[in-house]
């Protein structure tokens, strides 16, 4: 007799929890046995990790540029100044070093924090010098 369908899914989560107990050395002859090797798992991860970072670069940046054309349009730009200082931003980004060097020097010129891991008050000026 079949496994109904409960009984295929007790199956499968009894496997899965075999799978994260199991030691790293039977992991890797596991997968071994598959012809899997710890490279092609660390390519895997790497290639994985790179095509996360691109994509959700890729929305947020699109977002963050939508959102500056919008604000200046709001605050009353014309068009063509908008358009131009996306430009201008879009070539600040690609050129840059580091993020970290932009992000001291609009500290330096303004006295302002990114804080961009903060739930809340993201964007916060400094009364005091920090030490």
């Amino acid at each position: 007799m079949g496994l109904n369908r409960a009984m295929r899914r007790k199956q499968v989560r009894e496997q899965m929890h075999d799978w994260v107990r199991m030691g790293e050395m039977d992991k890797v002859r596991t997968l071994s046995k598959n012809g899997i090797t710890r490279d092609d798992l660390n390519e895997s991860y790497r290639k994985g990790h790179e095509d996360g970072y691109k994509a959700g670069t890729d929305k947020t940046l699109r977002t963050v540029y939508a959102g500056v054309v919008l604000l200046m349009l709001d605050t009353g730009a014309d068009e063509a100044t908008a358009i131009s200082f996306l430009r201008d931003l879009d070539n600040r980004l690609i050129t840059s070093i580091s993020d970290g060097e932009d992000i001291e020097e609009v500290f330096d010129r303004t006295g302002v924090r990114l804080m961009l891991k903060e739930d809340f008050d993201r964007v916060k000026e400094v009364e005091e010098v920090e030490e």
